[in-house]
């Protein structure tokens, strides 16, 4: 067996990123077209208020319910990834459903996130640790039906010892989405520029949901998971 394919263990980052760039590559292709869709709809649905006077407040509640929305569907796109890498059927009303079934979970749980990191914004590394170590928590709720406390004891026992890795992989993903705000825009062109963006950051973040649904399916090959 090769030596990165071991049940239980992380592959290095290169092992991951060829299949994650190939986001698209499902045995279901119309779920990835479909949550791709959605994802950039609501991605470039914020540039057309962008010039209008809003309040703050109702810019960061427009804010969190746009990352609420995209955690959900982020869901809808890991239950597929799963299924997919473990060679089981589904169909995208298969996936929908399940994130229906565990609606009040998700949202919890992306609530309780935010907060989470939202308090430790300021102090950078304690942030990075709390996100790498509920990274899982989407996926424990869609694969197994855990519930919002068991999904952060869960995740927490899954990443102890494998924080490093993980975070080289999700690092790469912070750097490509840096990428897209990059490019000039120009004042005539602002909607179409932002488009662009739009695309390329909804496309990047597709990437990055397919590299955390390899990574777990990975990990839950070794019975208890023990650290390496």
């Amino acid at each position: 067996m090769d030596e990165n394919r071991k049940p239980g263990k992380l592959r290095e980052i290169w092992a991951y990123l060829p299949e994650a760039f190939r986001f698209y590559n499902l045995k279901n292709e119309y779920v990835a077209a479909v949550i791709f869709t959605f994802l950039l709809i609501i991605t470039y649905i914020p540039v057309f208020f962008s010039s209008a006077k809003i309040r703050p407040v109702f810019i960061y509640l427009a804010v969190a319910f746009i990352l609420v929305l995209d955690y959900l569907f982020s869901a809808v796109y890991l239950t597929a990834c799963i299924r997919d890498s473990r060679g089981l059927s589904y169909r995208l009303s298969d996936c929908l459903t399940t994130m229906f079934r565990n609606i009040h979970r998700l949202l919890a749980v992306s609530m309780l996130l935010m907060g989470l990191i939202a308090c430790t914004a300021l102090l950078v590394i304690p942030a990075i640790i709390f996100y790498l170590m509920f990274i899982f928590n989407a996926c424990l709720i869609v694969d197994e039906n855990a519930g919002i406390l068991e999904s952060f004891k869960k995740s927490k026992e899954m990443t102890d010892g494998r924080k490093g890795r993980i975070f080289n992989v999700i690092l790469f993903f912070a750097l490509l989405r840096i990428l897209p705000f990059m490019i000039p825009v120009p004042e005539n062109r602002i909607y179409a520029a932002n488009f662009v963006i739009a695309f390329l950051s909804s496309m990047i973040s597709l990437m990055q949901q397919k590299a955390i649904a390899l990574m777990y399916v990975d990990l839950k090959k070794a019975p208890g998971n023990l650290p390496l």
